[in-house]
């Protein structure tokens, strides 16, 4: 029996490709699919491109994951995420969760 996220594995997800505009969308509901009870791990060394929309879904994603009480875990952030992420003055929240 389980009381909480920390007795749960997290679940993986691996991004690749552009993360864009045009695939954010498709990327969400994807991502807010698994987020039901349990951290989520999301890798995203495959991703290819990306712009601000990017930023967006992932702050959205760690807002709503950490509402619910749970926890989002990024690996191998493209330095181009990091890069928007100052623009918009949000390294600081996706840098404390890597």
């Amino acid at each position: 029996m389980s009381d909480g996220a920390s007795h749960s594995d997290p679940v993986r997800l691996t991004l690749s490709g552009p993360l864009t505009m045009n695939s954010v969308g498709q990327c969400y509901r994807a991502l807010t699919r698994p987020s039901n009870g349990t951290d989520i791990q999301i890798d995203l060394s495959g991703v290819t491109e990306v712009d601000s929309s990017a930023i967006a879904l992932l702050t959205t994603l760690i807002r709503q994951t950490e509402t619910s009480g749970f926890r989002v875990h990024l690996e191998n952030v493209p330095q181009s995420i990091v890069d928007i992420a100052g623009i918009y003055d949000v390294s600081a929240l996706l840098a404390e969760r890597c």
